[in-house]
């Protein structure tokens, strides 16, 4: 978990804002769970793999903890990759 962390957390800070101006899930597909949300290559956002779906839960939990926005409530059960992305006026939400 600690090296998906180490990953995420530099991307925020260097991207500005603090974390409850981020949004973090699980998905399965890429692209399309961003494009959902109104994200498109002007909206920093990061994917990274985890080995697992548990595991992918597990730092989503985290971040939720540390303050971004999200939830766990509605998710494919096999989802292992994560993403987060800063909020603005053009995503959703």
């Amino acid at each position: 978990m600690h090296e998906i962390l180490d990953e995420i957390e530099p991307y925020v800070q260097r991207m500005g804002g603090t974390f409850d101006a981020w949004r973090a899930g699980v998905t399965t597909v890429e692209k399309q769970n961003l494009a959902d949300h109104g994200v498109d290559g002007s909206v920093p956002h990061l994917l990274v793999k985890a080995n697992s779906p548990a595991r992918a839960r597990n730092v989503v939990r985290f971040l939720l903890y540390r303050g971004m926005i999200g939830d766990l409530e509605n998710y494919d059960k096999e989802a292992d990759l994560i993403y987060v992305y800063k909020t603005s006026g053009k995503t959703n939400p």
